[in-house]
């Protein structure tokens, strides 16, 4: 969910980026890089599942849930 604030002048402003979470399901490793890298520039952590047998190849701590793996990268180094 993005964060946005309201204008208290007559002056327009852009809306504050960023998110809480970033959430991808099925993410092959190729895009797993890219997919931090965006969940970094909005300051949130990424939230991901792969497709069955792929490994994580980013750097992720593994929470084991019902449905499955679920795997969180950090929103930093």
């Amino acid at each position: 969910m993005c964060s946005l604030r309201r204008a208290t002048s007559t002056r327009r402003s852009a809306p504050t980026p960023g998110a809480d979470a970033v959430y991808a399901r099925r993410l092959p490793p190729e895009l797993q890089r890219p997919a931090r890298d965006v969940a970094r520039a909005a300051g949130a952590p990424l939230y991901f599942t792969t497709l069955g047998g792929d490994p994580a190849v980013v750097d992720a701590r593994v929470e084991t849930v019902t449905a499955g793996t679920l795997y969180r990268a950090p929103n930093r180094d």
